[in-house]
């Protein structure tokens, strides 16, 4: 077993090219995930205890492929009217 020391003294454990996908997998589907973010589910990853070399590049591309985050993807955070602003005299 191999282990990375974090910035903030936490061993990491290193991760095979075989595991990866199964951690990424559970951390984005299963009880812990929520369908977060390339960079959040990187961060996620990291509480969890996990490193690899390509973590955030892998975290990005497997998010980009689920298929339940698209449906949400186009998603506007906007009011469906003009706003009209109030003034307080």
């Amino acid at each position: 077993m191999l282990y990375r020391r974090s910035y903030d003294v936490i061993l990491l454990c290193y991760l095979s090219n075989t595991e990866v996908q199964e951690v990424i997998k559970e951390a984005h589907y299963g009880i812990c995930g929520v369908h977060q973010p390339g960079p959040k589910l990187k961060n996620r990853l990291h509480r969890l205890g996990y490193y690899w070399q390509k973590m955030i590049v892998d975290a990005v591309q497997y998010t980009r492929r689920c298929k339940a985050c698209q449906i949400h993807a186009d998603f506007l955070h906007q009011s469906p009217e003009l706003l009209h602003p109030t003034v307080v005299v």
